[in-house]
C-alpha cells in the first residue's frame, strides 16, 4: 500500500510540474465574446515567449461566414501567408519578442445565435518545437440599427428653408420679429434617440438650434436650424399662413392624429409640458415613427 501511494504521489507531482510547461506551448487567441454580422473583428494570435526564429502553422475558419480583411503582425517579425497557411520569420535575428497576429475579419451571411470558431494548429516554431492546437469561439450578436436620420421636421409657426428632408442637414427658420416661442416637431426611426439643444430664442437675432439623432449602434448626426426673425411683410404673412391651419382646427375642435398637418392634438399639449420643462423658449416634440398596423 505504501509503495502504490508513493507512486501516486510521484505521478502527481510529474503531472504539477509538467502543467506549466505544457500551458507554455500552447497559443492563445483573444478578441471580443460577441460579433455582429456586416462589421469587422479582430482577434489575436499570441506565440508562446521564446527565442524563436521562425514560427509556421496552419489557420483554419469557415470561409463562407468570416471573410479575412488584412492582418498585422508583431514588430521585428515578417510574415507569409498561402491561404491559410503561415510562416512567421524573424526580420532582425535575435531581436524583438515572441511574434503575435491580429487578424481583422468581417462577419457575413450568419444568424444570431451562431457560434464562429478560429483554430490555429500544427505550430512549429524553428522545425522543432511543436505547440498544441489552440481554439477561439465567439457568438453572432444581433445588429444594432444604423438609422440616425430625422423622418420629419416639421416648423408649426415660421417657414423652414429649404424644404426638410432627411440628409439635408442645416436648414433656416424664418420667424416674425419679437417671437420667442417656436414649435418644432422632431421626429426620428423607432430606435434612434433624439436630443435638441434649444436656447431661448432672442426675438431679434438669429438664434442656433441643434438636433442630434443617435443611432442604435452609436453613430450620431446633427441637424443644424438658424432661427432667423424676418422684418418682412412677406415673411410675417409666411409665418401666419404657416399657423391657420392649427388655428382653422382650434375652431372646429381638436384635430385627429390622421390629419396631413403631423402635428396632431394631443403632441401639441405634450410640446407644452416639454417646452416649459427645457425653461427655454422653444416648444419641442420628439417622436418616434410608428410602427404600421398590418
Amino acid at each position: 500500500m505504501t509503495k502504490i501511494r508513493n507512486t501516486l504521489w510521484a505521478a502527481i507531482v510529474a503531472f504539477l510540474i509538467c502543467m506549466p510547461a505544457y500551458a507554455l506551448t500552447q497559443p492563445t487567441i483573444s478578441g471580443p465574446d460577441e460579433a455582429v454580422v456586416g462589421e469587422e473583428v479582430m482577434l489575436t494570435i499570441n506565440f508562446p515567449a521564446g527565442n524563436y526564429e521562425t514560427v509556421s502553422g496552419k489557420l483554419d475558419w469557415d470561409s463562407k461566414t468570416l471573410q479575412l480583411q488584412g492582418y498585422e503582425i508583431s514588430p521585428c517579425w515578417e510574415a507569409g501567408f498561402l491561404e491559410k497557411e503561415f510562416t512567421l520569420t524573424k526580420a532582425q535575428p535575435g531581436a524583438g519578442d515572441s511574434p503575435w497576429i491580429c487578424l481583422t475579419y468581417r462577419v457575413e451571411n450568419a444568424p444570431e445565435g451562431t457560434k464562429l470558431s478560429l483554430f490555429c494548429s500544427d505550430v512549429v516554431a524553428d522545425g522543432e518545437t511543436e505547440f498544441s492546437d489552440a481554439v477561439f469561439t465567439f457568438t453572432v450578436g444581433k445588429r444594432q440599427s444604423q438609422d440616425n436620420t430625422l423622418t420629419q421636421l416639421i416648423l408649426e409657426n415660421g417657414t423652414l428653408s429649404p424644404q426638410f428632408h432627411p440628409e439635408i442637414m442645416a436648414y433656416t427658420a424664418k420667424v416674425n420679429p419679437g417671437q420667442t416661442q417656436l414649435k418644432l416637431q422632431a421626429v426620428a426611426g423607432e430606435k434612434a434617440a433624439v436630443e435638441v439643444d434649444a436656447p431661448r430664442l432672442s426675438g431679434d437675432a438669429v438664434t442656433r438650434i441643434t438636433v442630434t439623432v443617435t443611432a442604435e449602434n452609436g453613430d450620431k448626426r446633427v441637424y443644424r436650424i438658424d432661427v432667423d426673425p424676418v422684418e418682412s411683410q412677406g415673411a410675417t404673412e409666411d409665418s401666419t399662413q404657416a399657423t391657420e391651419p392649427a388655428t382653422q382646427n382650434s375652431d372646429k375642435g381638436a384635430p385627429s392624429d390622421s390629419q396631413d398637418s403631423g402635428f396632431p392634438w394631443w403632441a401639441a399639449v405634450a410640446a407644452v409640458f416639454a417646452g416649459s420643462a427645457l425653461g427655454g423658449g422653444v416648444v419641442i416634440v420628439i417622436e418616434k415613427t410608428k410602427k404600421k398596423s398590418r
